[in-house]
C-alpha cells in the first residue's frame, strides 16, 4: 500500500468498485470517495465515460489490462480510479475489525474530557432542557461536595498515561451555582495532582449560562486558560423563547452583558445554539449575533427529542428537518465563520483525513466522557445521566467501574452492527453520529409520527449534509492544487 492509502493491484488481478463508493454531483460535476479509504476524486469533465467504466467493472470480471485494452487512450482515467481506491482488487474485504477494544480496568488514557457535576439545578427555565427532574433530583437541588470532587479528579488524574492529558469541564445543571467548589477542586488539581503527575497536561472548561458572573471568574479563568462554552439560541426575543429565566423573564440582556465583559476582558467564549422549530429560520441570524457579541466560534446542535428522564419534548419544538438543513448551509456559505470555528463542521474537517476511519460517532464507549454526578456516580456521557442501564458505579463506593457497560455500548454501537448504518456507504466516515436517540428511545412506544420521523432521520440527515459540503471543498483544494503543480510543471 502507498502511504496514501492507494492499495497497489496487479495489471491482471479481477476488480470491483469499491462498495464503499460515495457518488455526489452538482452543477455537471461528479464526485467520487471510497468512504473507508477517502481520497476524493473530483471529474468536472468526462463523468458519462468514468460512469462506463464503472458499469464495466460491475458487468464483469474486469482487470486493468482488460480496460486499458478496451480503452487505450485512457489509461490515465483508469489509474485515477485506481489511485483514489474507486477500483479495488475484487478479492479485497474492505472491512474494518468487528470489535472496539475498549480499555481494560486499569488501562490508562491518553486523555478524557471529566464532567463534573457541580450543580444539578439550574436558574433557567429552557424549554428543551436535557437535565430530567427525576434523574437529575431537581427539586433536591444537589450541589457536588468537595469529597466527591476531590475523589474524582484523583480518580481519573490516575488513569492519565504520561504525555496525555484530563480536561475538568465544570458542568450541571448551571455550575457557576457551585463555583466555591470549583475554585476548590481548580485549587486542588494544581497544587497536589499537578506535582504529582508532572507529565499529565490539565486544563479546565466550563459549560455555563453565563447569566451571572462570580466576582473573581474572570480572573480564574485568565490565570488557568479556561475556556468557556455558552448557549445563545439567537438575538433577544428568539433566545428569550427558548431560554428565559424560570418564570418566563428574558435572560438574553444579561447573558450578551456578560458574555461582552468575559470577551473584552481576553477570556474567548464560544457560543452554541440549540436548533428548534422556533429558531430554525434565524441562523444565520443568530451565527452574525454570534460574531457581533465578539464568540469564537459558533455551533449549531439539533434538538433531542429526549431529556434525561427519557421524556419527549413537544411536537411544537421539533424542526422541520429540510429547513433546518437548508438554513445550516446558508450560514456555511455566508462566510460569517471560517469552517473551523463552525461546529459541525470543525469536528468532522478533522476527521476527514486519509486513514482515518469511525466505527464509532463518539468517544463514549472509549471511557474518554466520563460524568460524575453530585453523589459520585459516573456515566459515559452527559446525556445518560441518571438512566440506570448506563450506571458504571459509584467512585465513593468503591463500585466504579462497570467495565461491560462501555462494552455493551461499543457493541451496541458499532456501524457494522447497527440495522441503520450496516449496510450505508458512509458508515466509516461519520461512524454512526451522536447515538443519543437511539440509546434512550429504546422501549418508547408513545411516541408521535413526527418525533419518530426526526429520530430516525435527523442523525443521517445532518450529518451527510456536513460530509457532503465538506467533500466538496476537500476535492475541489486537491483539483487546485493538482491544477497549480500541472501549471507550474508546463511553465518549467
Amino acid at each position: 500500500m502507498h502511504e496514501d492509502g492507494c492499495r497497489l493491484v496487479a495489471a491482471d488481478a479481477p476488480l470491483k468498485v469499491t462498495q464503499h463508493l460515495l457518488r455526489l454531483e452538482k452543477n455537471g460535476a461528479l464526485l467520487l470517495a471510497n468512504a473507508l479509504r477517502l481520497k476524493p476524486l473530483l471529474v468536472r469533465r468526462g463523468g458519462e465515460f468514468v460512469e462506463q467504466v464503472l458499469a464495466a467493472v460491475r458487468d464483469g470480471r474486469c482487470t486493468r489490462q482488460s480496460l486499458a485494452a478496451r480503452w487505450p487512450n485512457d489509461e490515465a482515467v483508469l489509474a485515477f480510479l485506481l489511485a483514489h481506491n474507486i477500483l479495488v482488487a475484487a478479492d479485497d474485504e474492505e472491512r474494518l475489525p468487528g470489535s472496539v477494544p475498549v480499555p481494560a480496568p486499569g488501562e490508562k488514557s491518553h486523555g478524557m474530557s471529566l464532567y463534573l457535576l457541580l450543580s444539578q439545578d439550574c436558574n433557567l427555565g429552557c424549554v428543551y432542557c436535557l437535565n430530567g427532574k427525576r434523574t437529575y433530583r431537581k427539586e433536591a437541588q444537589p450541589r457536588m461536595p468537595e469529597t466527591v470532587a476531590f475523589r474524582a479528579v484523583e480518580r481519573f488524574a490516575a488513569a492519565i498515561r504520561p504525555g496525555g492529558y484530563l480536561e475538568i469541564a465544570l458542568f450541571g445543571g448551571e455550575p457557576l451555582l457551585n463555583w466555591e467548589l470549583a475554585k476548590k477542586t481548580i485549587d486542588y488539581t494544581e497544587q497536589v495532582l499537578r506535582p504529582r503527575y508532572p507529565e499529565v497536561r490539565f486544563c479546565y472548561h466550563v459549560t455555563s449560562n453565563l447569566s451571572f458572573l462570580p466576582d473573581d471568574f474572570i480572573e480564574r479563568a485568565r490565570r488557568h486558560n479556561m475556556t468557556v462554552l455558552c448557549d445563545i439560541d439567537g438575538a433577544g426575543a428568539v433566545h428569550d423563547a427558548l431560554r428565559p429565566f424560570k418564570g418566563g423573564v428574558s435572560s438574553h440582556g444579561q447573558i450578551a452583558h456578560n458574555v461582552r465583559q468575559l470577551i473584552g476582558a481576553g477570556v474567548p467564549v464560544s457560543l452554541r445554539t440549540t436548533v428548534t422549530a422556533r429558531n430554525q429560520d434565524h441562523m444565520e441570524e443568530t451565527a452574525r449575533h454570534h460574531r457581533e457579541l465578539g464568540g469564537n466560534g459558533s455551533a449549531f446542535v439539533p434538538v433531542n427529542v429526549t431529556n434525561s428522564d427519557e421524556e419527549l419534548i413537544g411536537d411544537d419544538l421539533i424542526p422541520d428537518i429540510e429547513r433546518m438543513l437548508a438554513a445550516f448551509e446558508r450560514v456555511k456559505e455566508s462566510g460569517v465563520w471560517s469552517l473551523d470555528r463552525l461546529f459541525p463542521f470543525s469536528t468532522y474537517r478533522a476527521k476527514l483525513q486519509p486513514g482515518n476511519q469511525s466505527v464509532l460517532g463518539c468517544g463514549a464507549p472509549f471511557g474518554n466522557t466520563p460524568v460524575v454526578d453530585a453523589e459520585g456516580n459516573v456515566y459515559p456521557c452527559i446525556y445518560l445521566v441518571g438512566i440506570e442501564r448506563y450506571h458504571q458505579g459509584n467512585i465513593i463506593a468503591g463500585t466504579y467501574p462497570r467495565a461491560a457497560v462501555l462494552a455493551e455500548l461499543a457493541e451496541r454501537l458499532h456501524v457494522d452492527k447497527r440495522e441503520d448504518c450496516r449496510v450505508c456507504a458512509w458508515r466509516y466516515l461519520c461512524g454512526g453520529g451522536c447515538p443519543i436517540h437511539l440509546l434512550t428511545m429504546a422501549g418508547q412506544n408513545d411516541i408521535s409520527p413526527k418525533a419518530r420521523d426526526y429520530c430516525d432521520r435527523i442523525n443521517c440527515a445532518h450529518t451527510k449534509k456536513v460530509l457532503e459540503i465538506l467533500l466538496w471543498e476537500m476535492a475541489d483544494q486537491a483539483s487546485r492544487q493538482a491544477d497549480g503543480q500541472q501549471g507550474r510543471k508546463e511553465d518549467e
